[in-house]
């Protein structure tokens, strides 16, 4: 008599373990810093080819903004908010909106958005109108 077990009586769990056992070589190969640093210039390129088209405003984005632009001249006519302020409070919020993946976003969908925003809210300070005429006019610059 053989100690032999036939075929069906192999367990799972052997077979699972011999699977596993011998894919931890092609692991290896995947953590490898020269294969991890190829894929990771490979995923930057790849987002880079994504992110060249300049983002197009919408309609309602920029109706909204007109809104953010309002509130701001409010605060600066009510003295609430320094340009100061605003604008510590804007570049906390935009790298906090940064953290995000790009399209995941609303409207700072790129570098372009960040910095459009941020030279209004300079001009709510800068350039003061009334807020309603604050808001139209950065909507204006928002749909051009």
């Amino acid at each position: 008599m053989t100690s032999e077990k036939p075929a069906a009586a192999i367990s799972t769990m052997t077979l699972r373990s011999h699977v596993l056992s011998s894919a931890v070589p092609a692991r290896r190969k995947l953590m490898c810093p020269k294969n991890a640093s190829v894929t990771l210039l490979l995923f930057a390129l790849l987002l880079l080819c994504f992110g060249a088209n300049a983002h197009t405003r919408s309609k309602l984005e920029c109706v909204q903004f007109n809104v953010f632009i309002q509130a701001h001249a409010y605060s600066r006519d009510s003295g609430t908010l320094t340009r100061q302020q605003s604008l510590d409070v804007l570049t906390s919020d935009l790298a906090l909106i940064k953290a995000f993946p790009s399209l995941a976003r609303w409207f700072v969908m790129d570098d372009a958005d960040a910095y459009f925003i941020t030279r209004e809210l300079a001009r709510v300070f800068d350039e003061p109108l009334e807020p309603e005429m604050q808001g139209a006019t950065a909507e204006e610059r928002c749909n051009a």
